[in-house]
């Protein structure tokens, strides 16, 4: 209840009777309220932008390293394995990051090897003084070493020729036996 310049309140609890009173205008009164309900809105905009701010501020950490992370994967998978992600924090992405880095290390390693390993299978094959050639199950010899070529007065491009176009029978019953 409000009357002029004060204010009353009465309430019962458990057959207690509580009364407050305020011996202020009831405009006075009204206003603090008012100044009142501007804080909480500002409080309760504060709470809900505060967070906002850090959520995308986290969003940002965790999401920079994984495009890059997914770039330097892409690069992978293209066939550039000389590449390096640079290993930066000491958490679960860096350990993805150090195990793409020794896996790029690796299939680099096998590359150079198997380029190693086919180089000295051409020098052999192309030293042979034999004749040789290889086919595919449709016929198409897919290389031949230079004894081979001399013989049959072949030229260097061989991709599309088939063993059949060869004009020696016995060499041809030989082949496809």
């Amino acid at each position: 209840q409000i009357s002029g310049k004060n204010f009353f309140y009465r309430y019962d609890i458990e057959n207690a009777v509580f009364e407050i009173s305020l011996y202020r205008s009831a405009d006075s009164v009204n206003e603090t309220l008012n100044r009142i309900e501007g804080y909480i809105l500002v409080s309760v905009l504060l709470a809900a932008l505060i967070p906002s701010i850090i959520i995308i501020f986290i969003s940002i950490k965790i999401t920079a390293p994984l495009h890059s992370l997914i770039s330097f994967a892409k690069s992978l998978a293209a066939g550039n394995f000389s590449h390096r992600f640079p290993v930066d924090y000491q958490n679960e992405l860096s350990d993805m990051q150090k195990s793409l880095n020794i896996l790029a290390d690796k299939i680099g390693q096998q590359i150079y090897s198997a380029d190693i390993e086919k180089n000295k299978f051409i020098i052999a094959y192309e030293n042979l003084s034999d004749a040789a050639a290889y086919l595919d199950t449709d016929g198409t010899i897919l290389l031949s070493n230079s004894s081979f070529k001399k013989i049959f007065r072949l030229k260097e491009n061989l991709q599309s020729l088939y063993f059949d176009s060869i004009r020696n029978t016995e060499i041809n019953s030989k082949i496809s036996a």
